[in-house]
């Protein structure tokens, strides 16, 4: 009997585990940036990884690049809204935060990639749109 019991104790746990793991999908984007403001404008480069969260939602990490230097970006999406933060760790803006906000849409292709679209607004504080952006991105499923 203690022999049966552990079995199935060891099947809950690997049943577990396996349902546990998070889906993940890593992405390239291409997108632009726009200010307010000013003429000050330009290009992006996201490399992201997004990974599904329980309870639902999904993390968003990975690295940012424009004419100003190389970032960390971190965040969080929930309803297909995303609320990020960026951090850049070298160039003239080093040390400066910046927080997105955007909603993006999918666009399945196979079952293995997705072209994702995200637009928004950008600032140098939450909840204060300095500009805009925009980007887009072939996703693979992890």
């Amino acid at each position: 009997m203690h022999k049966k019991l552990a079995g199935i104790a060891m099947l809950l746990g690997l049943a577990m585990a396996v349902s546990a793991q998070a889906e993940m999908w890593s992405c390239e984007y291409d997108g632009s940036w726009s200010t307010f403001n000013s003429n000050d404008k330009g290009q992006f480069n996201w490399s992201v990884i997004w990974q599904s969260k329980a309870g639902g939602g999904w993390g968003i990490t990975g690295d940012y690049t424009d004419h100003y230097g190389n970032s960390v970006l971190n965040g969080n999406c929930n309803d297909r809204i995303c609320n990020l933060t960026q951090v850049y760790q070298s160039g003239e803006l080093n040390g400066k935060r910046y927080f997105w906000k955007g909603k993006y849409s999918d666009q399945a292709n196979g079952s293995t990639k997705t072209i994702n679209r995200f637009e928004g607004t950008w600032g140098s504080t939450p909840g204060v749109g300095d500009g805009s952006w925009r980007a887009i991105a072939t996703c693979t499923r992890n």
